[in-house]
């Protein structure tokens, strides 16, 4: 299954709206963001990160929106936009995953205290039978951090069957251990009680009733150019025309490592218009550096 992208919304120009009447906040001192600029290339110099996109906004108002450094610097560098696709990564267990999975609870085909075993036949086996929608939710499954991956496999079906023979580390509810595998169970989870692969569902009844017309996942070879290539090369695509799939929830099918959400059009509205900025750091220490200078 394919993984989540995104960009930030775009600002208005100054032909559709003025940047002052956009900035217009009697209560934010504005002055404050000047210390983000600084922040940033200070971070872009010490190879922290490359470029990012920072986007500030309260309400439906954007405050604060600009692009620093660069999105490529491999195969050649390319100038970071406003509109440049990232990588939600983990956050489309947020955006995505726990959202559809809360949609069916809210319908009643899913209820928190399932079993997995339920959903997905043979699960139970080595001890996993008390494993609930609950425990995947909150990491508290007692499944290790992730699937084995030292020898190559594809597919959303190799996923699962490697995940029921998976043999818990702790008992389900005693300890917490972020764990990619409870999410790819709740990615096919969704599949089987909705009828749609994850990334169907997601977009179906998430973001484009929404408007979230640029959240997505694996986008199309058109935006492409538009991802952040997070500096790395890309393999030559003779040699690897499409990545292995590795997780049902994430599976990589973008030869330029584009993100998983979209951009939405600022003067819609969407709840994940600004959760997203996030994903446009280095590490959370540089999001705290810039939390703190404000």
């Amino acid at each position: 299954m394919p993984r989540l992208e995104t960009a930030s919304p775009r600002t208005p120009t100054s032909a559709s709206r003025p940047p002052l009447e956009i900035e217009a906040d009697q209560t934010v001192d504005l002055h404050k963001f000047d210390a983000i600029e600084p922040l940033v290339q200070a971070a872009i110099a010490e190879k922290k990160l490359p470029g990012a996109v920072v986007l500030i906004g309260r309400g439906d108002r954007i405050l604060y929106h600009r692009a620093f450094g660069s999105r490529a610097l491999v195969p050649a560098v390319e100038a970071m936009s406003i509109d440049t696709i990232f990588d939600l990564a983990s956050l489309t267990k947020v955006v995505a995953t726990t959202t559809s999975v809360m949609m069916l609870i809210e319908r009643g085909k899913l209820r928190l205290n399932d079993r997995v075993s339920t959903f997905i036949p043979g699960f139970e086996r080595y001890g996993k039978a008390d494993i609930t929608i609950r425990h995947l939710l909150t990491h508290m499954s007692g499944l290790r951090p992730d699937l084995d991956l030292g020898e190559a496999w594809t597919g959303s079906d190799t996923a699962i069957a490697l995940a029921v023979e998976e043999v818990p580390t702790t008992p389900a509810g005693q300890r917490f251990v972020y764990s990619d595998i409870n999410f790819e169970l709740l990615g096919e989870i969704v599949h089987t009680r909705s009828g749609f692969p994850l990334d169907q569902y997601a977009k179906r009844e998430i973001f484009d009733p929404l408007g979230m017309t640029d959240t997505m996942f694996n986008p199309p070879p058109s935006l492409r150019a538009r991802g952040n290539r997070r500096g790395r090369r890309p393999e030559p695509p003779t040699r690897h025309p499409e990545p292995p799939t590795r997780h049902p929830e994430r599976s990589e099918g973008s030869a330029v490592q584009i993100p998983r959400c979209a951009r939405n059009d600022p003067h819609n509205s969407q709840p994940f218009r600004y959760s997203r900025v996030r994903n446009l750091f280095a590490s959370g220490a540089f999001v705290n550096s810039i939390l703190s200078a404000l």
